[in-house]
């Protein structure tokens, strides 16, 4: 589906734990309530790093690659793209990735733990309160009804259902999202949903921050923020505490998963125009600086 729809190759590897601490490293997780809604797993010990080095490494990782051939298992229930990207309300939105490279957080990530607390008082200092510098504000939050927008949710959901099926999807998107567009616009009642907070649950449902080994976080600010804080991250990258990737654009773009509107959602926040994967390309070209 991904090479048909977007012509993306995608590869996909799967691992035992056994191996991960058979080579030095742990999975270690806990749960971390972002909302009423939605509860988050956070990753540390190094594992997850390890692991995605060795699913990509071109002699060991075909032992742990899934063959394509093998028929798919899952849902893609609940998958909408059904807004605009955001604009940032102060100009720029950051994608932001750092990962402590003191030297022993690959195996105790406790050794890390003081540089990412001063990592988040420092973007707190430079960015404001979460509130301050989050990327979706509701009065960002427009509706999109063009096809170049909703041909996201359509090549995932009705891949399979050739032209005519596709048209239909998206005319019923179309029409699904007009009908929200005037609950929430009306601030109207449903018999599980009230539309007026629809838009505020949204906003406090979004994964704006996240860790598996590496710290992530979609931040919305200013050039001299921006600025601010690179010039303490060159400065932490320099003395090798730290390796870090970041990129800029004006807008953040939301993909969501709707179980129910009442509350059960949850929405997936990056920097558009490459976001994360871009930040991902300069982290690791710094990284290989540092040998």
């Amino acid at each position: 589906m991904a090479s048909r729809s977007f012509g993306l190759d995608l590869r996909i590897a799967t691992l035992p734990v056994a191996s991960v601490r058979a080579a030095g490293h742990d999975i270690l997780v806990a749960r971390y309530q972002v909302s009423e809604n939605y509860i988050q797993a956070v990753f540390a010990g190094g594992g997850m790093t390890w692991a995605d080095r060795a699913m990509k490494d071109p002699a060991a990782g075909a032992q742990y690659a899934v063959d394509p051939g093998i028929p798919p298992r899952g849902s893609h229930e609940g998958l909408e793209c059904r807004w605009q990207d955001i604009p940032s309300r102060h100009g720029e939105t950051v994608s932001l990735m750092v990962r402590a490279i003191d030297g022993k957080s690959g195996r105790d990530p406790r050794s890390a733990a003081a540089l990412y607390r001063e990592l988040i008082a420092k973007l707190r200092e430079t960015y404001g309160s979460e509130q301050d510098c989050h990327p979706v504000a509701m009065s960002g939050l427009i509706a999109a009804f063009d096809s170049r927008r909703l041909d996201n949710e359509v090549g995932i959901i009705a891949a399979d259902r050739g032209t005519f099926g596709k048209w239909l999807y998206l005319s019923r998107t179309r029409w699904l999202t007009a009908l929200g567009w005037v609950l929430m616009k009306f601030g109207l009642k449903t018999e599980e949903t009230d539309w007026s907070r629809y838009k505020e649950t949204l906003v406090r449902n979004t994964d704006v921050r996240k860790f598996n080994d590496i710290f992530r976080q979609i931040l919305a600010g200013t050039a001299a923020q921006r600025e601010k804080l690179t010039a303490w991250l060159e400065e932490r990258y320099a003395r090798r505490e730290l390796v870090y990737g970041l990129h800029v654009t004006d807008r953040a773009h939301m993909t969501c998963l709707v179980f129910n509107h009442a509350g059960k959602h949850l929405h997936f926040i990056d920097g558009a125009d490459g976001g994360l994967f871009l930040a991902a390309r300069a982290f690791k070209e710094r990284a290989a600086k540092l040998g």
